[in-house]
C-alpha cells in the first residue's frame, strides 16, 4: 500500500488524546469509605461493570476516529502488477512457445528464467476453460518434438514443468513456424500463440519465415527477463604442448567474453584437470569484449589424453561458466627399424644409434613405439601396421616386398 499525500500520516499521533482524556478522566479526589454508602454501591455493582465495558468501547471508538482521518487525508491506494495476459472465454486454441535454451538457466533472483516462464506459462493454461486446447512448443534446438494440441490441460502443465534449459541457442522462428503447423488443424476460430522469451539477439533467424500459411495466429510476446542480461561465458578453449613445464606439459588459453554492459573485474577462474583443480587466477573484462586467460599444468602419469576444462565463478548463468576439452600427448608414431647389416657388438650395428635417439629416457612420452627386424624376414612381417619403415643397410629386396613397401 502507497499513500498520495504520506505527511498526513503525522496525525496518526492524535490517537493518544483519547487515551490521556480516559486516563486523565479516572482520577478522582481521596475516596473516604461510609458504611451506608458503601452498602448502596455493592448493591449496584453490576451497574459499574456495565459501565467499565461501556467507557472502554467509547475509548476504542475515539481511538480508531483518530486513526481514519489521518489515514484518510494521506490518500492510500494499492498497485498490482499483472503477471500475464487475460484470455477471452470460449472455444480456443492456444500453442505456448516456451524459450528453454541456454540463456534461461540465468538466475535472476530466487529463480531462473524459465522458472519464471513456467509460472507465467501456468497461469495462461489455468484460464482456459474446458473447451478449450493447448500445445507446448519448446525453442530450444534439441528439445525434441512439440505436443499436439491437448483439452488435457494438466497433462500440458505437467509437460511445462518437464522442462528443462538445453545448453544450445533457441531457434525461435523455427518453434514458431511449428506453431502455426500445429493451429493450422484446429477447427478453433480463435487461435493464438504466446511466445515466452528472454528476446536473445540469435534466437531469431532471418532466413526463414516464422509462418508457415497465410493465415497469421495472434502472437503475444512476453518477455521474462525484463531488462539486459549481464553474462560472462568461457567462449574458447585451445590446449597445445607446453614442453617448458615437462613432457607431460600443456597450455591451455581460454577466452573469456563479457556479454553485459559493465565491466567484471577480478573475476576468478581456474584450470582443471581430470576433474581437479590444478591452477588459479584472475581476470578482468571491460564491457562487450573478450580477454584471454593462459593457463599451464601437466597430465596425470601413465595418461596419454585427459579431459581439460577452464571455469569461472561469479555469474549468474552458471551453464556457460565453464569449457572442455581434451589434454593429450603426441599420437603414438609406429616404427620399424629394419637392419640390412646387423653386427655382433651392438656398438658397431648403425641401428644402435638410431634406436637410442628415438627411445629417450621417458619411452611412454616419445610418441614412438618402435619395433625391429632383420632384412630376411621382412617378408614375413604385415607392414600396414607401421606408419614408417626404415630400411638399414638393406640390400636389393624380391620383387613382392618392394611392392608392399611402395603401397
Amino acid at each position: 500500500m502507497e499513500f498520495l499525500a504520506p505527511a498526513m500520516l503525522l496525525g496518526l499521533a492524535a490517537v493518544a488524546i483519547p487515551i490521556v482524556i480516559h486516563l486523565y478522566g479516572k482520577q478522582r479526589a481521596k475516596t473516604v469509605h461510609f458504611a451506608a454508602v458503601d452498602f448502596l454501591l455493592g448493591s449496584d455493582e453490576q451497574v459499574a461493570k456495565r459501565l467499565k465495558i461501556r467507557d472502554f468501547l467509547l475509548l476504542l471508538l475515539r481511538g480508531l476516529v483518530c486513526l481514519a482521518l489521518p489515514l484518510a487525508l494521506a490518500k492510500p491506494y494499492a498497485s498490482c502488477q499483472r503477471q500475464g495476459p487475460a484470455l477471452d472465454g470460449g472455444p480456443q486454441a492456444i500453442v505456448i512457445v516456451v524459450d528453454n535454451s541456454l540463456s534461461s538457466a540465468y538466475q535472476d533472483g530466487n529463480s531462473t528464467l524459465l522458472q519464471q516462464a513456467q509460472r507465467r506459462a501456468k497461469r495462461i493454461i489455468e484460464q482456459l476453460g474446458a473447451d478449450s486446447e493447448v500445445a507446448l512448443v519448446p525453442a530450444a534446438e534439441g528439445s525434441g518434438p512439440p505436443s499436439k494440441l491437448s483439452a488435457d490441460h494438466l497433462k500440458v502443465i505437467a509437460d511445462l514443468e518437464a522442462l528443462k534449459p538445453i545448453p544450445r541457442p533457441a531457434n525461435t522462428t523455427r518453434a514458431l513456424r511449428r506453431s502455426s503447423e500445429i493451429l493450422s488443424i484446429s477447427t478453433r476460430k480463435i487461435q493464438r500463440v504466446f511466445l515466452l522469451t528472454p528476446l536473445t539477439a540469435n534466437s531469431f533467424r532471418t532466413d526463414e519465415s516464422p509462418w508457415s500459411r497465410d493465415s497469421i495466429p495472434d502472437l503475444t510476446i512476453i518477455d521474462i527477463a525484463e531488462k539486459q542480461l549481464d553474462n560472462l561465458a568461457v567462449t574458447g578453449l585451445r590446449i597445445s604442448r607446453e614442453p617448458d613445464s615437462g613432457s607431460r606439459g600443456i597450455r591451455v588459453s581460454a577466452e573469456i567474453t563479457n556479454h553485459g554492459s559493465t565491466a567484471a573485474n577480478n573475476i576468478p577462474a581456474q584450470l582443471l584437470i581430470a576433474n581437479v583443480v590444478v591452477s588459479r587466477g584472475t581476470l578482468s573484462v571491460p564491457a562487450h569484449a573478450m580477454v584471454e586467460k593462459v593457463f599451464t599444468g601437466s597430465l596425470p602419469e601413465g595418461a596419454r589424453a585427459t579431459a581439460v576444462s577452464v571455469a569461472i565463478r561469479g555469474d549468474s548463468l552458471a551453464m556457460d561458466n565453464r569449457r572442455y576439452g581434451v589434454g593429450e600427448l603426441r599420437d603414438q608414431v609406429r616404427t620399424l627399424l629394419v637392419n640390412g647389416a646387423p653386427r655382433s657388438s651392438r656398438h658397431a650395428d648403425e641401428l644402435f644409434y638410431l634406436e637410442a635417439a628415438l627411445r629417450p629416457g621417458d619411452r611412454d612420452e616419445s610418441g614412438i613405439t618402435l619395433a625391429t627386424a632383420v632384412s630376411d624376414v621382412l617378408s614375413d612381417i604385415n607392414l600396414e601396421q607401421f606408419d614408417v619403415i626404415v630400411l638399414a643397410n638393406v640390400s636389393a629386396l624380391p620383387t613382392t616386398t618392394s611392392e608392399r613397401l611402395a603401397n
